[in-house]
């Protein structure tokens, strides 16, 4: 039953999103409140890249728990005429069947897309911002000096891209309900242009569709599908982008580095150790975020009721 298929997609976000604030969780409380002393916490944020991790961790957090209780806030009550707008012979993509977790209102819908945004485009730009540190520090030789001024620049990045974005979003009104979490799409959801492409221009169910949002109700988020392009999936390839950029950056100039360390003393080999260690940690790191950010950003995405399993057998005419 495709109904089925749309309570579980709900239920994985929540999943997801469940260990992914237990993940970022555990990593703040072992930063910040799991020592015995002021000194030591003080230690635990003394580089850069530990504290672009706490704030990358505090927004993964909150746009997880978001992820976690994103069907529950999801209003209880459909936008008016939306299932007369799907039709009898589409029951299965009217609200209650699209939405069975719903309980909240469109004030709590709104409120949590824009903290899921908000906390997943932070994520996603101090994803890039840790990965150029690891090359200002290891290609560049930046001091620590010198990477606390950056530090400055990213931090304002993290807070002005994703807080600006939003801020255009919240304008349109275009934080609304999709499949398990509120997302940016237009409400009603029929109205949404990827939803209206389930049926080719001139079909009756088309035609039916754009009467509906044209003339009969108010339609929220008109430019939803543009947002979803600028303001999510843009900034994710571009962190992708970045991310491959600087870990050959960081290949070239660790594999340069081990070449000529038989000609330099032992000092100068311990440091170039380290540098090598650096660029391990950041391997790792920027593998984890590929392994967790970026399925969550393809369901953010790309989640829309058309893509459910066997849609194409449903009548279009």
């Amino acid at each position: 039953m495709i109904e089925n298929n749309f309570l579980t997609a709900a239920i994985v976000s929540q999943v997801v999103g469940f260990f992914s604030a237990i993940g970022s969780g555990y990593i703040v409380i072992g930063m910040v409140f799991r020592v015995d002393d002021a000194q030591e916490r003080k230690r635990n944020l003394h580089r850069t890249f530990d504290r672009l991790l706490l704030c990358l961790c505090l927004a993964d957090f909150v746009a997880s728990v978001c992820f976690f209780l994103g069907p529950w806030l999801l209003p209880a009550e459909p936008p008016p005429g939306a299932d007369e707008a799907w039709g009898e012979d589409l029951e299965i993509y009217h609200y209650d069947a699209l939405h069975p977790q719903a309980a909240g209102t469109q004030a709590t819908c709104t409120i949590s897309g824009l903290l899921v945004h908000v906390g997943m485009l932070a994520s996603t730009v101090l994803t890039a911002c840790i990965a150029i540190s690891f090359v200002l520090q290891v290609t560049f030789r930046w001091s620590e000096p010198s990477m606390r001024i950056a530090e400055r620049f990213f931090m304002a990045a993290a807070i002005v891209i994703p807080l600006s974005f939003s801020i255009v979003i919240l304008a349109d009104k275009g934080f609304n309900a999709n499949i398990g979490v509120c997302t940016i799409v237009s409400r009603p959801l029929v109205c949404d242009p990827a939803a209206k492409g389930s049926w080719d221009p001139g079909t009756d169910k088309r035609i039916a569709i754009d009467d509906y949002c044209e003339n009969d109700v108010v339609v929220a988020g008109q430019h939803a599908e543009l947002y979803r392009l600028l303001f999510m999936a843009i900034p994710v390839f571009v962190t992708l982008g970045i991310i491959i950029v600087c870990m050959l950056m960081l290949f070239w100039t660790v594999r340069t580095q081990e070449l000529r360390t038989a000609q330099w003393s032992a000092r100068t080999r311990n440091a170039r150790a380290m540098q090598k260690r650096v660029f391990i940690k950041s391997i790792l790191y920027i593998g984890a975020y590929l392994a967790s950010i970026v399925p969550m950003a393809v369901f953010y995405i790309f989640n829309f009721p058309e893509l459910a399993p066997g849609v194409e057998n449903i009548d279009r005419k």
